[in-house]
């Protein structure tokens, strides 16, 4: 008898996981990395903001889940900042919230990463082997769920997790899936690109928005790294020159 109620519960929680259906919606700031080329003071650019902030959303549902940018009328783009420096020099910052998906498929273990860069676009056929994450003993509560930590490396990149099994189904922002539940914050090394979960809805049901990403050049992660560092290799060497008059680059780099 006590098998049977075990075995009861455990198919239960299971069925539950996979019938459940809702969006999350984040909050993901990136760090910014500088570069100032020429003979440029630094101090010019100190109105320059070091971070940016945009508005994302994780829908899911039927076993499946896309991670996209946030469809709420509410949320907007960082607006167009203009300024002078001290010396007369006119500088304009503009940032472009970016139209990346992430495609999940639970049951086949597919994630596609559909991304536009430098004017191309790529769908990124991720292996979630490499995703070894190690579950530590650490708790914190985020949005009054009850969550734990988890870690892991890839190459030198560091990755920290929390995630909540109070939703358990194995979800996160961008790429980063395969727990036990679902991942409402994350940083990447120590904060140079962090995820934060603002809300919760599991009453709502987007699970006829969820398809997989459409056209693109089909490429591994390891192959798109290399295509990032040979354009941005070739960006530093057109752009970078001391003699070019100087100037400010910055670099948003997904990893």
């Amino acid at each position: 008898m006590k098998r049977l109620i075990i075995l009861f519960l455990l198919t239960a929680g299971f069925a539950q996981a996979q019938d459940l259906k809702g969006k999350i919606e984040y909050d993901e700031t990136v760090q910014f990395k500088m570069n100032f080329g020429g003979d440029m003071d630094e101090a010019m650019f100190a109105n320059i903001p070091k971070s940016n902030t945009n508005s994302y959303e994780l829908i899911f549902g039927n076993d499946k889940s896309l991670y996209r940018t946030s469809t709420n009328p509410e949320q907007k783009e960082a607006p167009k900042q203009m300024f002078t420096s001290d010396d007369g020099a006119q500088i304009e910052i503009k940032t472009k919230r970016s139209e990346d998906v992430t495609f999940y498929n639970m049951p086949k273990k597919e994630l596609v990463q559909k991304v536009d860069f430098m004017d191309r676009v790529f769908l990124i056929e991720d292996d979630l082997k490499s995703l070894k994450w190690k579950i530590e003993p650490d708790t914190k509560t985020v949005l009054s769920y009850n969550c734990q930590k988890a870690t892991y490396t890839e190459d030198s990149t560091t990755y920290e997790a929390w995630f909540t099994t109070q939703i358990p189904v194995s979800i996160g922002p961008s790429r980063f899936v395969g727990l036990p539940g679902a991942i409402l914050e994350l940083s990447v090394n120590d904060g140079e690109r962090t995820y934060v979960a603002t809300s919760v809805d599991l009453e709502a049901d987007y699970s006829s928005e969820i398809e997989s990403p459409g056209k693109g050049k089909k490429v591994t992660r390891e192959e798109f790294k290399k295509i990032q560092e040979e354009k941005l290799k070739e960006m530093e060497a057109e752009f970078g020159g001391a003699h070019q008059g100087g100037g400010v680059k910055v670099f948003i780099q997904k990893n």
